[in-house]
């Protein structure tokens, strides 16, 4: 059970935090912390050069499989500021963060901000063990950041968070979320007007579904093979058939795999629909993003734009 797992891998990460902070007291200058991409490119938006901001090290690994090195321990302690998204993956950060208070260090969760817009995580027909699970207690899904409505909503509050901070600079970070909020609404309306005159309403996930509030906020319908958080990777072959039948159902030309995926079951769909006019085609959730790679060469409204042209694809294609 993926919980054994995370309460055994929160034992061994609090000892290896006040190991290390005992270790490391100083720092040379103020700083912001953030655990994943997003966090860490709304907040660039925000401070631009005024603040250093951190990103997490080992960012590139995915979120539900946390591995933080030593140095990443050291600099979420000494951290002015530290933003994480707060749900079940980050239990570890929950545990480490209130066994080591600091009057000097804003902790700021994403889901305590957007706690009115949370939603239950989804086990919908087709998924992977659906009846087992259907059952089951559910978790909050966590990957709010994947909502631009949630994205306007979070970069509001962690600036007037910053601007408390560093009053003195606080015009600057007002102005500079003003301008990055309106991008992000445009965009917003973007996604609205494509999927308002869409052909298609529906999209095949050959993989997890972290898009549970993304997919919500456009009334896009879907079938993936996982729900958002399961650490499993090999769906069953009743669970490809039955992607690859809705795939031909709904006429689609596109089934999407999550970045970092090896889209193994997506080819898996393609070879029993027996059609090759089918395409796969990555759908980024920025769960698996390295800082000194593709993270200095992209950014978050970037990443949905990219979104935005295949969704359009797949929803148009005939």
């Amino acid at each position: 059970m993926k919980n054994v797992v995370r309460k055994l891998f929160i034992v061994l990460m609090f000892a290896l935090f006040i190991a290390c902070s005992k270790e490391n007291n100083e720092k040379e200058e103020p700083y912001i912390m953030c655990t994943i991409f997003p966090l860490y490119d709304w907040v660039k938006n925000i401070c631009k050069d005024k603040i250093k901001i951190m990103l997490l090290e080992n960012s590139a690994v995915d979120m539900h499989n946390p591995q933080p090195s030593a140095k990443d321990i050291i600099n979420i302690s000494n951290a002015d500021i530290f933003i994480y998204v707060g749900g079940e993956s980050d239990e570890w950060l929950d545990k480490v963060l209130n066994q080591n208070k600091s009057e000097n260090r804003k902790d700021i969760s994403l889901i305590n901000v957007l706690k009115d817009n949370l939603k239950d995580e989804e086990i919908k027909v087709g998924m992977q063990d659906y009846e087992k699970s259907i059952d089951a207690d559910r978790e909050k899904d966590e990957h709010v950041w994947l909502s631009i409505k949630n994205a306007c909503t979070a970069v509001r509050e962690i600036c007037d968070i910053i601007c408390n901070y560093d009053e003195k600079n606080s015009t600057y970070y007002k102005s500079q979320a003003d301008g990055y909020i309106k991008e992000l609404e445009e965009l917003d309306n973007s996604f609205e007007d494509c999927v308002k005159n869409a052909k298609k309403k529906c999209l095949i996930i050959a993989d997890r579904f972290p898009f549970l509030y993304f997919f919500s906020d456009y009334n896009i319908d879907y079938y993936a093979a996982f729900s958002a958080c399961t650490t499993e990777n090999n769906a069953s072959f009743s669970t490809i058939k039955f992607l690859a039948d809705k795939t031909v159902e709904n006429n689609l030309k596109n089934i999407f795999y999550l970045d970092g995926s090896d889209a193994k079951i997506a080819d898996s769909i393609l070879s029993l629909t027996g059609r090759n006019d089918i395409e796969k085609v990555m759908l980024d959730s920025m769960q698996n993003y390295k800082m000194n790679k593709r993270a200095k060469k992209t950014s978050y409204i970037d990443t949905m734009k990219y979104n935005l042209e295949v969704i359009r694809k797949a929803l148009y294609e005939e």
